[in-house]
């Protein structure tokens, strides 16, 4: 197994340098650029992948993920790069690579203790709602940027959801065809900083709204799975 992490960033050029290297203390980092304006002067050793305009976090990770398979790497651990999460959980994840290379690693935030604003909880809660009546899997942070992607599982399924409801959709349908979700307690914080995501909370609940009205027709026509491991 070779891991690296995938950092998706648009227009966080106060933030992302100190994710990269903090990351970087642990694994390869892979910058996946969604058309940023206002890009830091990144050092040349570091890999970037640069869409020519910006398409969303959904096509950034994309992005992300082919640079991560053509370089040989087996996984990606994606974080965000506003600065919300701490590398000092990245080896959590590495330890679940460990032991269950298949699953499909997923963090799971304190909302209370990191003072998360009142609508990203909303928004969390309805997105988490929709993921349990889709799969019946029972996930208490479905919103989470910080997880580990198996490389082979991002090249078989097909997703179409672009921006921030990409990574519902993924999920849900990797545990259509079985794939374990693992819930990984992480650490985030949501200081002056984190006030620059590009999260919208209406128009990107929206679309992740009518992205899971589509999921729950289909899933009438999947079994549920039910794996989920803690």
């Amino acid at each position: 197994m070779k891991p690296c992490v995938v950092i998706p960033v648009f227009n966080h050029a106060s933030t992302v340098m100190a994710v990269a290297e903090a990351a970087r203390e642990h694994l390869p980092v892979i910058v996946a650029d969604d058309g940023s304006t206002d890009s830091p002067p990144y050092p040349p050793d570091l890999k970037i992948v640069r869409l020519g305009h910006n398409q969303g976090k959904g096509a950034a990770l994309r992005a992300g993920f082919r640079r991560a398979a053509e370089l040989g790497y087996t996984h990606a651990i994606t974080m965000d790069a506003d600065g919300q999460h701490y590398a000092e959980d990245l080896p959590k994840f590495l330890n679940i690579l460990q032991s269950q290379p298949d699953a499909l690693a997923v963090g799971v935030r304190d909302f209370l203790a990191a003072g998360c604003p009142t609508h990203r909880r909303r928004s969390n809660a309805v997105s988490t709602f929709w993921f349990r009546v889709e799969t019946g899997v029972r996930l208490g942070d479905t919103q989470c940027g910080f997880r580990c992607y198996p490389l082979a599982l991002t090249q078989h399924l097909r997703t179409r959801s672009g921006r921030y409801a990409f990574e519902l959709e993924f999920m849900v349908r990797a545990s259509w065809i079985g794939t374990t979700v693992v819930a990984v307690p992480v650490k985030c914080t949501y200081n002056d900083g984190i006030r620059n995501s590009q999260f919208r909370p209406v128009r990107d609940l929206a679309h992740i709204t009518l992205r899971n009205s589509g999921l729950v027709l289909q899933s009438w026509f999947v079994p549920l799975p039910l794996r989920v491991a803690w």
